[in-house]
């Protein structure tokens, strides 16, 4: 007789049946897709999305390649945000105390 295979989920540390808890990306994908740069914010809700449905179909793999694809345009929309709100109060503020 043949041992039948467990179907219980296993996380990375050997422990069988706990379900490992994955952080959720979406509020900070929300923000920043209102408050600094929308082309990419959509991005990053998109792959926010995509972490929800690998959790959902228990695809390990797809869902820590989609929470590093979340995580990184979180941050470039993040950080082009800050870019583009710096340079224009720079240019506002240029014109203001530097005009002739």
């Amino acid at each position: 007789m043949q041992p039948t295979p467990s179907t219980s989920t296993a996380s990375s540390n050997g422990s069988v049946g706990k379900k490992r808890h994955v952080h959720y990306y979406m509020m900070p994908a929300i923000f920043v897709t209102l408050f600094c740069f929308w082309p990419t914010g959509i991005m990053a809700i998109m792959k926010v999305t995509d972490i929800d449905d690998a959790r959902r179909r228990g695809d390990a793999i797809y869902l820590q390649t989609s929470k590093t694809a979340a995580k990184k345009w979180i941050g470039i929309t993040f950080l082009f945000g800050v870019v583009v709100v710096s340079s224009v109060f720079l240019v506002i503020g240029w014109q203001i105390f530097l005009k002739p």
